[in-house]
């Protein structure tokens, strides 16, 4: 099954968890993608695509597969770059 990686940073997506068996759903939430889609290419010439969430639920980010989210918004955040950091 082939997923097309669809996701830009700051569309508001819906992640799961599985168990390792990889049917039933662990853990699920709400998240904002950080980073756009990385392909991953495996040891047997398989290629995943990663993408990097903030999981507002668990308040940390973390790699998901593009099969184990779901796109809820398109675009819900983008940063401004022109904002200057204070030290």
């Amino acid at each position: 099954m082939s997923y097309e990686p669809c996701y830009e940073q700051g569309d508001l997506v819906r992640w799961y968890e599985y168990y390792a068996d990889g049917d039933i759903v662990r853990d699920g939430g709400i998240g904002i993608v950080l980073e756009p889609p990385a392909m991953l290419v495996g040891a047997i010439r398989s290629i995943n695509y990663r993408v990097k969430v903030y999981c507002m639920k668990k308040h940390y980010a973390r790699w998901f597969n593009v099969s184990e989210i779901d796109l809820i918004k398109e675009g819900t955040y983008k940063p401004d770059k022109n904002i200057k950091k204070e030290i």
